[in-house]
């Protein structure tokens, strides 16, 4: 078993984890065109960040942590 010399200590300091999405509100369907239509989370605990993913021709238009458009 070969031994290791001059060995670095590494501390690591682990940060909580976000709690689970909840919900997200909005409509189901919307026609092509549409405009003005939002979808809103609440606040997730612990998440620095949020990422959307949005079908094809939506467009995020604003907020932090929710609103998109078609």
């Amino acid at each position: 078993m070969e031994t290791v010399q001059d060995a670095t200590v590494l501390n690591v300091y682990i940060l909580a984890t976000p709690e689970p999405a909840g919900v997200i509100t909005g409509p189901a369907e919307v026609c092509a065109g549409s405009q003005g239509i939002t979808y809103t989370v609440d606040t997730i605990s612990n998440a620095t960040t949020y990422l959307w993913s949005i079908p094809r021709g939506a467009v995020i238009d604003s907020g932090f942590r929710h609103f998109f458009r078609y």
